[in-house]
């Protein structure tokens, strides 16, 4: 960053179901930051994993499949809500 900008991370955890998503998107919206879903991050791993036979419960396994899968870029919406 430059300037006097600082960088902004939020994490947000949760149980499964519970709202962390849609809370994460609206508050991206919100304040115009950037989202990185990694529920995504890590169904794509582990649809890699499947695809290829392999263990998922392996964790170096899905280290090597995790540079096979494409990481979708951090989406950012234009404006405040």
């Amino acid at each position: 960053m430059t300037g006097d900008r600082k960088a902004v991370v939020v994490a947000i955890d949760g149980p499964a179901a519970s709202g962390k998503g849609t809370l994460s998107r609206e508050l991206a919206a919100r304040f115009n930051l950037a989202h990185l879903d990694t529920g995504s991050l890590y169904r794509a791993v582990a649809a890699k994993v499947l695809a290829a036979g392999q263990d998922p419960k392996d964790p170096i396994t899905a280290v090597n499949r995790s540079s096979e899968a494409p990481a979708p870029p951090p989406q950012r919406r234009s404006g405040l809500s």
